[in-house]
């Protein structure tokens, strides 16, 4: 299905999500969701080598890709992120032309290399092309941050107050925790006084967005595609 209808502008702010294709499992184990973690922290920038490559590299060569990585142009800023059993969800902003799509691109393609081989298949894995929308403004860049860091709770993979430990989310870098130091918080917390001030605004929402997600098979999907 190809939801992308938008020009991809550099400087922008985009919402990116895909699923898989037929609602098959994308992540299997625990290896898998940090297989595709490892995947958005190496891809972010423009590496001189392919992932694959760096991982079977010996201790010497990893420090040299590394040391010219550290330099390497930035394709997207990674945001905000949450990996679902069946999708992803991302926010990026673009820092260079045909970044996020390169970048999407580069991780999608690794990623279903990895699945194949493990999994002893063949062919694609995700929808054709991902879907990305605009974010238009800082109120709205908030709203979706909190929409995407829910999707666990929402999809009761964890209970209420286990959310900040659902470990395939940047919610608890949001929370202090600095799992992920590549994760750009400090864009959405323009609108926070601190990490309390942001959990406080998640959970808020919480109790609306579960009631909202049991009758979201009785909402047309032409309007909550992203869902």
């Amino acid at each position: 299905m190809a939801y992308r209808n938008v020009v991809l502008a550099t400087g922008e702010i985009y919402h990116v999500v895909n699923h898989s294709l037929e609602g098959l499992n994308l992540f299997n184990n625990k290896r898998a969701y940090q297989r595709f973690i490892d995947l958005l922290s190496f891809y972010y920038r423009a590496p001189p080598v392919r992932f694959s490559y760096f991982n079977r590299a010996d201790k010497e060569n990893r420090i040299r890709i590394n040391e010219i990585m550290i330099h390497a142009e930035k394709q997207v800023d990674i945001i905000a992120f949450c990996l679902m059993p069946n999708h992803f969800h991302l926010i990026l902003r673009q820092n260079k032309e045909n970044g996020i799509s390169s970048f999407v691109s580069k991780v999608e393609n690794s990623y279903v290399r990895y699945f194949n081989i493990k999994n002893e298949r063949k062919g694609p894995l995700f929808e054709a092309s991902f879907y990305a929308g605009r974010i238009e403004n800082q109120e709205q860049l908030d709203h979706i941050s909190r929409y995407i860091h829910l999707n666990p709770l929402v999809s009761f993979l964890v209970k209420k107050g286990n959310l900040i430990e659902y470990p395939w989310s940047s919610f608890g870098d949001y929370l202090g925790k600095k799992i992920h130091p590549w994760v750009k918080s400090d864009i959405v917390f323009a609108s926070f006084k601190n990490s309390k001030k942001y959990f406080d605004f998640v959970m808020n929402q919480a109790d609306y967005q579960i009631k909202l997600n049991k009758i979201k098979h009785l909402i047309s999907k032409e309007k909550y595609k992203i869902l």
